[in-house]
């Protein structure tokens, strides 16, 4: 079944929240990594343009590199919540939308990170 069709009972969904909090918690660290990351490279960029540290270029790229890595971190851990099945509407918030079905009609569990179950759900 193709995870992006997946239906969802309210009890499937409430089962993933565990694995999507351990999913958000690695988000969020690899997140706070990436934003280090960002600020040192953006100064760091910003000094070698200003011509204070011309002799930094292979620094500069390195320091790229590793930004560039830190971002397929983050898209690893935002493919696995899309491979269970889930919707992300918020990183930061840690928002998810179940497409599922509840008497008869085709509905969106909503989760947000913290909750212990799913507790909202709208059309």
């Amino acid at each position: 079944m193709n995870a992006a069709k997946r239906i969802f009972s309210l009890e499937e969904a409430n089962a993933l929240v565990p694995r999507l909090e351990s999913i958000f918690a690695k988000l969020a660290a690899k997140k706070q990594d990436y934003e280090k990351l960002h600020d040192h490279f953006f100064l760091h960029e910003l000094l070698t343009e200003a011509g204070r540290d011309e002799s930094a270029q292979d620094a500069l790229d390195s320091e790229a590199r590793s930004l560039d890595e830190s971002i397929l971190q983050l898209e690893k851990e935002i493919e696995e919540i899309r491979r269970l099945g889930c919707i992300l509407r918020n990183i930061e918030k840690g928002w998810i939308d179940f497409f599922g079905a509840r008497d008869g009609q085709n509905v969106y569990f909503c989760w947000r990170r913290g909750e212990k179950t799913i507790q909202y759900y709208h059309p």
